[in-house]
């Protein structure tokens, strides 16, 4: 049974690229999710882990990759290469969003440049454990930067989706599109304050996402620079993501033989469909919430706000665990929730992907189309919007988006003129 959702993302992904003859973002989501599969193998087949005295479920097994194709499916459309360019509703409204997002979050990176450097030289378990305030003293402007952060950083999506667009149609400046992109990394240092991995995981994997979605309209020679630069960026994630993993895992794990640090890096990807699997076949539901899923919602219609930590400690099992965002809704929704919220979010992506102007797609439906890839894309691991911070930026997000719609005005109209003739 362990081998059924490597063999199937595996054989779709095949299916994929050779239907599409590219490699598209839903390529790229059953890359992500075969190999935390295949991870999962490994993890199995290790005779001193826990993890082999798991039952595989095949229902599971079914659950599992049958709910995940659904969530797929809307990043599963042929390559962009056949569509015109994106429409930009509106230069200025693209530029007043741009300038307002830019100066918010690269004033909250300044705030906090002795902060990063003491961060970076402390050793992330320590602090994670501690916590910032612990072992740092925050002044009134560290502690705005922070705030700062805390609630524009998850903007990072959109600020990367505005350079690229920028760096592919537009004829902005160098510094515009700099300042677009220094201006995504705030979620990095918000992640670092925390000596945290997940922020600079999920920068990296939308990073490489928007590349994927804008690198055949791009010129060959961006396309190289980018590349490039993206290796680099890269290459320094991937250092501090290992060196935090191997400090938070160290001497963790033990069994006939103790295994180094870097195994804990396969742990860490491997364990999620194992995980899933548990809660699957071995949690029993005492009562549903929709605290994690709607946080906002929740903490107005209850007089004590959502506590995430409380609410794991009010469960037997431990659900602090990798176990994908499926994971996550199954102890909360159970498969009646799944269902419907899988059932809307369906319909959400054919209303978004439709085009409304013939072989074009609006820079607004762009975002929208973003926004519904994280859920799958940030929740390889967990469900990612769980907190009001998160939810800041998707009910941003949302925002943004109107203000487009309602600015499109002649620039729609030449465009529906254009592609008419």
């Amino acid at each position: 049974m362990i081998y059924i959702p490597f063999t199937y993302f595996l054989v779709l992904l095949i299916v994929n690229v050779i239907r599409t003859k590219g490699f598209n973002l839903g390529s790229f989501l059953l890359s992500l999710y075969a190999l935390s599969a295949l991870l999962s193998i490994f993890l199995y087949s290790v005779e001193f882990l826990h993890y082999k005295d798991t039952d595989i479920a095949l229902s599971s097994c079914i659950f599992y990759c049958v709910v995940l194709t659904i969530f797929f499916f809307p990043f599963l459309s042929k390559s962009r290469s056949k569509e015109h360019r994106i429409v930009l509703p509106d230069d200025k409204a693209f530029m007043y969003i741009s300038f307002f997002l830019i100066a918010i979050n690269i004033a909250g990176i300044l705030m906090l440049l002795k902060t990063i450097v003491f961060v970076l030289g402390y050793d992330p378990k320590s602090l994670r454990d501690a916590g910032l305030k612990s072992v740092y003293s925050t002044g009134t402007i560290e502690t705005a930067g922070l705030w700062l952060l805390g609630h524009f950083s998850d903007f990072y999506l959109v600020l990367l989706i505005f350079f690229f667009y920028s760096v592919t149609y537009l004829k902005k400046g160098t510094a515009f599109n700099g300042f677009l992109f220094i201006a995504s990394l705030s979620t990095i240092v918000n992640g670092l304050m925390s000596g945290g991995r997940t922020q600079i995981i999920y920068w990296l994997l939308v990073f490489i996402s928007c590349f994927l979605y804008f690198r055949k309209d791009m010129a060959a020679k961006l396309r190289k620079r980018l590349v490039l630069f993206g290796m680099i960026i890269l290459s320094l994630i991937v250092t501090y993501i290992v060196a935090v993993t191997a400090s938070r895992f160290e001497n963790a794990f033990s069994g006939e033989t103790d295994y180094e640090e870097a195994f804990s890096v396969i742990d860490y990807s491997g364990q999620i469909f194992l995980n899933f699997n548990n809660f699957f076949t071995n949690f029993e539901h005492k009562g549903y919430t929709f605290a994690r899923i709607f946080p906002f919602i929740y903490d107005w219609t209850h007089a004590v706000n959502f506590d995430l930590s409380v609410y794991k400690r009010s469960i037997a099992m431990d659900i602090g665990v990798f176990s994908t965002f499926l994971g996550d809704w199954y102890i909360d929704m159970g498969i009646t929730g799944i269902i419907l919220y899988t059932f809307f979010y369906s319909i959400a992506g054919i209303l978004i992907r439709k085009d409304y102007i013939p072989g074009t797609r609006k820079l607004q439906q762009l975002l929208l189309y973003f926004l519904i890839f994280q859920i799958p894309l940030n929740g390889l691991f967990y469900y990612s919007l769980y907190n009001k911070t998160a939810m800041i930026s998707v009910i941003g997000t949302v925002i943004i988006c109107c203000i487009f719609r309602f600015s499109e005005g002649e620039q729609m109209e030449l465009a529906d003129k254009s592609m008419a003739v």
